[in-house]
């Protein structure tokens, strides 16, 4: 499971990374959004909220099937050939599944340096924990 959770850091990059974007996508579909419902277009307001939803539902669904299926892949193709010190490693990660947590409270609060301070020490973390297993 400790694999898995490696594993899958890389890909919930890409799922903020698609966040994102869809947040840039959705203002456009705000502002036309707002244009109709001053001009009392009703239906225009409507097109725009189907739009920002069916974006969000297909972009997540093809991401999480997709994002599934590589990481299926790749676990049965690296589980077997990791050594037994690094899988003691691995053990340890479960002590850093709780700091992911607070990072990603930490992450809402907006604030970059409060964020970049966070994934700094997170990787430190990670990576001591790591070392301390392996050696």
């Amino acid at each position: 499971m400790a694999l898995a959770i490696l594993l899958a850091i890389p890909l919930a990059l890409v799922g903020k990374w698609i966040d994102i974007e869809l947040r840039k996508l959705n203002s456009r579909f705000l502002k036309t959004a707002k244009e109709g419902a001053r001009d009392g277009d009703t239906k225009k307001v409507g097109r725009q909220i189907v739009k920002s939803v069916s974006a969000i539902f297909f972009a997540f669904t093809i991401f999480t099937v997709v994002g599934t299926y590589l990481l299926t892949i790749m676990i049965f193709l690296i589980y077997p050939q990791i050594g037994a010190s690094i899988l003691t490693a691995l053990k340890l990660v479960y002590f850093a599944i709780p700091f992911f947590g607070v990072v990603g409270i930490l992450d809402n609060l907006r604030d970059k340096k409060i964020f970049k301070f966070v994934v700094a020490f997170g990787a430190t973390y990670l990576i001591l924990v790591l070392i301390g297993g392996v050696i």
